[in-house]
């Protein structure tokens, strides 16, 4: 009786352990669905008059130019992702995160890393139009209290260069 009361009560320890917030917001996964990654920031959306495979490979080269690393590309899912560019270490994290969204506040935060992630998401308007949606994850590592990455809202100034990067590349590309 002893022994299966105890196995009960650890038993609901891990699931209470594992339910718990905290453990989920401290895993720092790079698989973001869509949904979630619309929610993160101000996406900028722009069409351009190129078939979808110009465009694609456009936008990549675009990226790439940019200094971001395209770590996956997909045409069957019209998707593209860059690897996470640091933008920021210790000293200069305040001034330079700060350009681009909302910090999430923290009493006395110990930022090591600030950075960001492109996506970048098509949509064929017919044979020679291509919608290009491009959105930015801004996320920093904290280290004095959680241990953990943060992510938080862009303002749209790095979709903004970034789309700018793209137009160039769609401009010269003619």
């Amino acid at each position: 009786m002893r022994y299966t009361s105890f196995l009960a009560t650890v038993l609901l320890a891990v699931v209470a352990f594992l339910a718990a917030p905290s453990v989920r917001a401290q895993s720092d996964t790079t698989k973001t669905s869509a949904a979630t990654v619309d929610t993160l920031g101000s996406a900028l959306l722009n069409e351009f008059d190129k078939d979808f495979d110009n465009t694609f490979k456009n936008v990549k080269s675009a990226l790439e130019k940019a200094g971001y690393v395209v770590n996956y590309s997909s045409k069957k899912y019209k998707r593209i992702e860059t690897d996470f560019k640091k933008l920021a270490d210790e000293d200069t994290f305040d001034e330079e995160m700060e350009k681009y969204g909302d910090v999430p506040y923290m009493r006395s935060p110990g930022w090591t890393t600030g950075r960001v992630k492109i996506f970048v998401n098509f949509e064929v308007v017919d044979s020679n139009k291509t919608a290009v949606k491009v959105l930015a994850q801004l996320s920093g590592y904290e280290s004095r209290f959680t241990n953990a990455w943060h992510y938080w809202r862009s303002n749209g100034k790095i979709e903004e260069v970034a789309m700018n990067f793209i137009t160039k590349e769609m401009e010269d590309a003619k």
